[in-house]
């Protein structure tokens, strides 16, 4: 359930989650999890692939990628899989963690990193 007691929402994204790592190969997977500015994260980094699950405390708008996610120093790509919809985008951040366009982020969300 979320916090608004909402199992239809609360289902949603586990269904979505589920979809999103099916093909995922997370045997032998390093996992950790860590608060951020708004929220939680859980990131797991298998084989060179970094998935960060970001779970907000509230609704938010992002410019640039919060630090726990972009390790990255030279900027990277992303897939962004809105877990309520299902939705997924593709952005990319740049050398100082700056996004090109601004990401709104009012639930739960997977980051793929590429």
């Amino acid at each position: 359930m979320d916090r608004r007691y909402n199992p239809r929402l609360a289902g949603a994204a586990c269904r979505n989650l589920n979809s999103a790592l099916a093909n995922a190969r997370l045997d032998g997977a390093a996992c950790s999890a860590a608060t951020y500015d708004g929220g939680r994260a859980l990131t797991i980094e298998t084989s060179g692939r970094r998935r960060v699950l970001l779970l907000p405390q509230r609704a938010m708008s992002w410019s640039s990628m919060p630090e726990i996610v972009a390790s990255a120093p030279t900027g990277g790509a992303a897939r962004w899989v809105v877990l309520a919809t299902g939705t997924v985008n593709r952005i990319r951040w740049t050398r100082d963690r700056r996004l090109e366009v601004a990401i709104a982020c009012v639930g739960p969300v997977l980051l793929e990193l590429e």
